[in-house]
């Protein structure tokens, strides 16, 4: 250690102070000191490690006749009490600034801790409103999961029921095209039986057609058998008048009643044949009308 001088000695903490008079040995408080090698003992303790031994700090041989008195320690020692008052002014002034700095760091203390209150006061409040949020937030998290599972559950039925709509839609899209190939075969049905509405119209056009032709040669039939009759009275009454203005000839007149009688013969002929295609041509039509109408019922009943 090295030594201190009268005027640095109470600029010394008291650590430093305090290790300058130990024993390197002991250690304790140094007491009739002796060196040899700069170190400082006890010299009952050193006395110890003589002729045999060596330094306790350098490992060197030592000897009794190698002891000397430190009679620096010992001056410096004798030279410590009359700096005692200087030592203590210094350590009171030292105790009166350290209270000043307790004093003053017990302020800040109490000011902090007033301020760390008021902060606490307010991290407990913030807290607790971090609290309330957490648990509404954990409520809300628990609402959206349960919301999450419900739309999960929705959303599984909803592709179950795509899965199903899309088979359906097959289904309907292979119903459509049979419906397409119905509507076009019931489309050529329909012009079918649009030919046969025609062709009945037509038929039935004929048919009164020839029912007025025939009503007409019925009247015409009856009008000219009403001249005939006429005709034949006249004939009649001529005859009547010839014979009596004057003598008939009566082979003449046979022969006119013969060619008479033909002719009213012919035309009944004719009437009769006329009448009979008449009522060929209407039973002609009236099958033909009927097979239509059959047709037209099966194809409504196949639609």
């Amino acid at each position: 250690m090295a030594e201190a001088t009268d005027n640095d000695t109470t600029m010394q903490p008291a650590d430093a102070i305090t290790d300058f008079h130990i024993c390197s040995n002991c250690p304790g408080n140094l007491q009739d000191t002796a060196t040899s090698c700069g170190h400082r003992y006890c010299l009952t303790c050193i006395m110890q490690w003589l002729d045999n031994m060596t330094c306790p700090c350098w490992t060197i041989q030592l000897f009794q006749n190698s002891m000397l008195q430190d009679q620096l320690f010992h001056s410096f020692i004798d030279h410590l009490p009359r700096h005692a008052q200087t030592l203590k002014k210094h350590l009171e002034m030292t105790i009166e600034t350290c209270q000043k700095e307790i004093k003053l760091l017990k302020d800040q203390i109490a000011f902090k801790e007033q301020h760390f209150k008021k902060e606490t006061d307010n991290l407990l409040q913030k807290l607790s409103v971090a609290q309330s949020e957490i648990k509404e937030k954990e409520q809300q998290w628990n609402e959206i999961e349960n919301k999450f599972e419900n739309e999960k559950n929705n959303t599984r039925l909803l592709m179950e029921e795509l899965e199903k709509s899309q088979h359906n839609r097959k289904m309907f899209e292979a119903h459509v095209e049979f419906l397409e190939g119905e509507n076009a075969m019931l489309k050529d049905q329909l012009g079918s039986l649009q030919h046969i509405d025609e062709t009945c119209r037509l038929l039935d056009e004929k048919f009164t057609k020839i029912e007025q032709d025939r009503r007409s040669l019925i009247g015409e039939i009856d009008r000219t058998s009403s001249e005939n009759q006429e005709l034949i009275k006249q004939v009649e009454e001529y005859k009547w008048w010839s014979l009596m203005r004057q003598k008939p000839d009566v082979s003449q007149l046979k022969q006119e009643l013969a060619d008479a009688n033909e002719n009213k013969e012919r035309m009944h002929q004719n009437i009769k044949s006329l009448l009979n295609q008449i009522d060929r041509l209407t039973e002609d039509l009236y099958k033909k009308e009927q097979k239509l109408i059959h047709s037209r019922h099966f194809i409504i009943l196949e639609q």
